[in-house]
């Protein structure tokens, strides 16, 4: 047990004693005033404050039957009576017993309460100061903890520098020996790559290569080998051999550009002479078409067939020439009015479109035209006279 839990104990029972001793105190207290005050309400009070004395009971040979029992009857009345009374009395002697004795622990609980708290009160600002003072005591060793530390970690700090400036200066000469020794070995490199090269690629290895070519017929790469050789071993024995090879090579590829151009020549002039036969071939397609197209226009029709049957004619092809009396134009077409054989008497009306010639026809022009007879047209004269002549469509109309 610690020296703060012992005063604790001895103040509980000195708490528990004094409850005990105020709840004796105030039960025998109160019984005893609840005696005196039964034994008050027990005895009847006179007018002249004495206490009246009980009347004596009468013989039971002096009353009869009928008063013996109506006295009895009430005697057991007023027993029943008193009994009542002292229960209650007794039940409210003990709840007033009980509220005392509840006063009288809760005044004794409240007192103790209150010297509790005023001592909890002083213990507690004691251990809050003595709490303060370590609170502080601690702030100044990790403060000084932290100058300690800040202290040793700058001077490591500048060691771990220095050293890392050494560390630097050691790399960077080390740097420049491997550089060093890196040109030195990359010269040693170049040698070799130029001694595989010259095993590779010498004298005596491309003049090997350039025979495999020359056998294999590949002459454009035996000139190009050649070419490599001369250039860097020029004046050696294997660029005089391997010149041989080279010309024959080469005229080997002039003969095969010649076979080539002369068999081009040959193709382009045989192209020539398709070109040729199928351009008269077409030329005389066109005459022969031509000449039919003539002849289909070359019926024999005259125009005094057409003049007294227009309707029977019509659709038919017919040719005739002669002199232009009149020449209306429209956007894409003419119409004109044709004396056939320069006869006025014999006059036609012809239209056209502009691409059946390649000329623009004007008056008194001597033409030529091969057309279809559509029919007959009239019109009325400049005097109001109605003129009806047959009327045809040129396909082709020629200047004379």
């Amino acid at each position: 047990m610690t020296d703060e839990q012992a005063p604790k104990r001895d103040e509980q029972s000195e708490y528990d004693s004094d409850v005990t001793s105020g709840l004796a105190a105030t039960s025998g207290g109160v019984l005893e005033q609840r005696g005196q005050e039964a034994d008050e309400s027990s005895s009847p009070e006179v007018d002249d404050g004495t206490v009246a004395m009980a009347k004596p009971l009468k013989p039971e040979g002096s009353v009869d039957a009928g008063v013996g029992q109506e006295a009895a009857a009430g005697q057991s009345s007023e027993a029943t009576s008193i009994s009542s009374s002292q229960e209650a009395i007794a039940a409210s002697e003990a709840h007033e017993t009980s509220e005392a004795i509840r006063e009288v622990g809760r005044s004794s609980l409240m007192g103790r309460l209150d010297s509790l708290r005023a001592s909890g009160a002083e213990k507690l600002c004691a251990f809050a100061t003595s709490k303060n003072m370590l609170a502080l005591t601690a702030i100044c060793a990790i403060l000084l903890i932290a100058f300690i530390c800040s202290a040793s970690s700058c001077s490591t700090m500048r060691t771990a520098r220095l050293a890392a400036e050494k560390s630097a200066s050691d790399y960077k000469t080390e740097v420049e020996t491997l550089e060093e020794e890196k040109r030195v070995l990359q010269a040693e490199v170049d040698t070799l790559e130029g001694e595989v090269n010259e095993l590779k690629n010498g004298a005596s290895a491309l003049l090997v290569k350039i025979k495999n070519a020359f056998e294999a017929g590949d002459w454009q790469g035996v000139v190009t080998l050649y070419d490599r050789l001369h250039q860097a071993y020029n004046g050696s024995p294997e660029d005089a051999e391997a010149k041989g090879l080279a010309d024959q090579a080469q005229a080997k590829i002039d003969e095969a550009r010649a076979a080539e151009e002369k068999k081009k020549a040959e193709e382009e002039a045989a192209k020539k002479a398709e070109e040729e036969r199928k351009a008269q071939e077409a030329a005389a397609e066109e005459q022969r078409k031509a000449e039919e197209a003539a002849k289909a226009y070359d019926t024999g029709i005259t125009y005094e067939q057409v003049a007294r049957d227009p309707e029977g004619y019509t659709g038919d092809k017919l040719t005739f020439t002669g002199k232009v009396l009149q020449v209306q134009r429209s956007d894409y077409s003419t119409v004109i009015r044709l004396a056939v054989d320069s006869d006025y008497d014999q006059v036609v009306l012809c239209s056209y479109m502009d691409s059946a010639t390649p000329t623009r026809v004007l008056e008194n022009d001597i033409i030529t035209v091969k057309a279809v007879v559509i029919g007959e047209t009239s019109y009325t004269s400049v005097l109001g006279a109605t003129i009806t002549l047959p009327e045809i469509y040129a396909d082709e109309v020629m200047i004379q």
